[in-house]
């Protein structure tokens, strides 16, 4: 048994760097498919962002979006059944912007998530060709929109884009910081390999007339969160879809500082409905954490080297894979991180993965005051 706990250590800790180098080759592609973008002009392009208790926030996104350069785009802003004054702020700011709607979340006729049911009222009410959607507490910059634009050629269905959030400098900013990175470049590796996996709804684009022929968000619209996720990977397996490197498509984001663990428990809740293959690499994922803290508490408790050998070198494998390929995909978003950082995630990774993520499945919870 202790033997069998040993080789499966090694097995999967050489599986998790050959991975780690087929998404780095991920990367690259995306990169390039970026890079050599054509743009298709004279598209009509709707702004929409789903609105829930955002009254601090909502000045803030009006005022950029309002900048954008693009000549031809609307923005339509769905209330949420919002319990502040996010309505009456957002339609006494809108007043005399005559690109600008304010529309309520109807009635979730699908049983969709609610923040899904509020992007497809936006959609339903929506004008143009192309779908931006983001949210309440981003800053997207004066070149969002045709910089994303530049993505869409003929034949591409969607495009992702990296969002970073931004934090007042502290250690659980930066985790976080670092958090959204690594995710951005997960998105760009996966859509380079060809399987969209995952994007951030803060920052995504998509045609409206593909959209309609999935049928909205489908059958895995129940699901809390996914507005991005599920909606990409349907997407991925039928049509094109880009990752935007161009950095005036970033969008940064200012969350608040509260509300991390629900926040990532409704993110969890769409990986059930994820297709096997991203389901199957997170169990391994998972399975490797495990053994490898099996093996260094047996090689602690029985004082036998190789399992603490075991474990420390997997470990290193693991740490020096992760290194590599956030440095290489920070360095395309030109984003950076302090090497203590990057650490201190490593070792919070495992309590976060093996503790964190099992309790997402379990159960319900609240986001902006509402039980999900």
């Amino acid at each position: 048994m202790m033997e069998f706990l040993l080789f499966s250590v090694i097995l999967l800790g050489f599986w998790y760097p050959g991975s780690v180098f087929l998404l780095d080759r991920g990367l690259k592609k995306a990169y390039r498919i970026s890079r050599k973008s054509a743009s298709v002009s004279g598209l009509h392009v709707s702004v929409i962002a789903a609105l829930r208790n955002e009254e601090n926030n909502i000045d803030g996104l009006i005022d950029t979006l309002t900048g954008q350069d693009y000549p031809l785009y609307e923005v339509i802003l769905v209330d949420d059944n919002s319990e502040d004054e996010t309505f009456s702020k957002a339609e006494k700011r809108i007043k005399g912007l005559t690109n600008f709607k304010l529309i309520k979340a109807g009635e979730n006729i699908h049983g969709w998530g609610p923040k899904k049911n509020a992007i497809d009222w936006g959609i339903k009410q929506s004008q143009g060709e192309i779908i931006l959607t983001t949210d309440a507490d981003c800053r997207p910059g004066k070149h969002w929109i045709s910089g994303l634009l530049k993505h869409f050629s003929d034949d591409t269905a969607a495009v992702a884009g990296y969002s970073p959030l931004i934090f007042q400098d502290s250690v659980t900013g930066r985790l976080k910081s670092l958090e959204a990175l690594a995710s951005g470049i997960l998105s760009a590796a996966f859509i380079g390999l060809g399987k969209p996996f995952t994007a951030a709804g803060r920052n995504f684009a998509y045609r409206k007339d593909i959209y309609l022929k999935l049928g909205g968000f489908g059958r895995k619209g129940k699901a809390p969160a996914g507005d991005d996720d599920l909606l990409l990977q349907e997407i991925g397996k039928k049509y094109r879809t880009v990752f935007a490197f161009d950095e005036d498509s970033f969008v940064p984001s200012y969350p608040d500082g509260g509300g991390y663990i629900g926040r990532k428990r409704r993110h969890f809740s769409a990986a059930k409905r994820y297709p096997p293959l991203f389901i199957i690499m997170g169990i391994l994922l998972y399975i490797m954490l495990f053994i490898i803290i099996l093996n260094l508490c047996y090689g602690i408790y029985t004082g036998k080297a190789e399992f603490l050998t075991a474990a420390a070198v997997i470990s290193l494998l693991k740490i020096s894979a992760d290194y590599y390929f956030l440095r290489r995909g920070g360095n395309l978003l030109c984003e950076s991180f302090k090497l203590h950082d990057f650490m201190l995630a490593e070792l919070i990774q495992y309590p976060y993965t093996l503790i964190l993520q099992p309790l997402s499945f379990l159960g319900g919870f609240k986001w902006r005051g509402r039980r999900l």
